[in-house]
């Protein structure tokens, strides 16, 4: 009789092989996920902080755009009662910003359009500017930009303008 030992069959050993293999092949793919989920994640956070970052300079231009004629609506105001107060422009513009940091400025003029009559008439221009620099997610934002394409996306100052003629004056 003969000794009988084990041998493995040919159909035995790549099954066993095929199983290591394809465990392998597990973990293997458990790490590229996430890798790329780590990849597509940092893209799509830096792209959205973009579009907030952005939203937001939009927002605030659109506030200080309004404050500025507001700040104009309440000087043509002021005059109906006597006097113009170009003080009074400001006071309105810094009222309607509420918090943000402005600077205003309001200065009498000669209007810059045609009045048609022997003296030019008058204008008063309310101009108001503030600074973004400090605002965290501009900061980063702006840090990423200049690093990345060696300019800046967002700006460092809005500003606007509004200028109106004042009444009586033709």
């Amino acid at each position: 009789m003969r000794a009988s030992r084990f041998i493995p069959s040919r159909t035995s050993l790549p099954c066993r092989l095929r199983a290591v293999s394809a465990r392998l092949d597990a973990a293997r793919q458990r790490g590229v996920a996430a890798l790329e989920f780590a990849l597509i994640l940092s893209v799509f956070l830096l792209v959205f902080m973009g579009i907030v970052g952005l939203g937001g300079v939009m927002w605030a231009q659109q506030i200080l755009t309004g404050a500025a004629a507001e700040g104009a609506r309440a000087v043509l105001d002021s005059g109906q009662a006597g006097a113009v107060k170009t003080s009074e422009g400001c006071r309105v513009a810094n009222k309607a910003v509420g918090w943000m940091q402005v600077t205003c400025a309001a200065t009498t003029k000669t209007c810059a359009w045609p009045s048609g009559a022997a003296t030019p008439a008058q204008c008063i221009a309310i101009s108001l500017q503030t600074s973004t620099a400090d605002w965290p997610l501009l900061k980063s934002v702006n840090t990423l930009s200049k690093s990345l394409w060696n300019s800046t996306w967002v700006p460092t100052v809005l500003s606007a303008n509004a200028v109106v003629q004042i009444q009586g004056s033709s």
